[in-house]
């Protein structure tokens, strides 16, 4: 069944924080990290201890351990929000869509998620004023995705984006 003494540490540590016994709460929290540093909410509270220690160094380097074991998860979950907003997307249901495309582009810029909000805008919706700001986007970061794409293409979204510029307010 394992090791339980990493659980009865961090069990004491947590309640030792949770009660402002800081020192106490350190103390627990060293000996879990040390037999499981994998544990994020160990380096969390750890993190948050040092914090209230006003040990901000250490402070610091736990919170940065907390977003180095999430990481992959974080990357999976924005894979997540990109396959729902696809499958929104193609339901037609274009503001949820566009509510998880920009949930991903919050967690990282990519040329798909952000030509996928610019094109529905535009395309979809005939929203132009909100398609512009996210060709802009595309066309200022373009080059910092991993997706490259031809020069021809991008000068089309140019293209797209000052045709819209100039004509989204006249009729149809």
């Amino acid at each position: 069944s394992g090791d339980s003494s990493k659980v009865i540490f961090k069990k004491l540590g947590v309640g030792f924080w949770k009660n402002t016994m800081l020192d106490s709460a350190e103390k627990y929290l060293l000996t879990a990290y040390y037999i499981d540093s994998s544990d994020y909410e160990i380096s969390h509270v750890l993190g948050q201890v040092y914090n209230g220690l006003k040990k901000y160094n250490l402070s610091i380097y736990y919170f940065y351990r907390v977003l180095k074991i999430l990481e992959p998860t974080s990357m999976e979950i924005n894979n997540v929000h990109l396959m729902l907003a696809d499958s929104y997307k193609d339901d037609s249901l274009y503001k949820d869509a566009i509510k998880y495309y920009s949930k991903a582009l919050d967690y990282k810029y990519s040329n798909g998620a952000c030509l996928e909000i610019a094109n529905i805008y535009d395309d979809k919706l005939k929203d132009y004023t909100n398609a512009i700001p996210y060709y802009q986007l595309f066309l200022e970061n373009h080059d910092k995705d991993i997706l490259r794409l031809d020069s021809t293409y991008i000068e089309r979204v140019a293209k797209r984006l000052n045709w819209i510029v100039k004509n989204k307010n006249k009729k149809k």
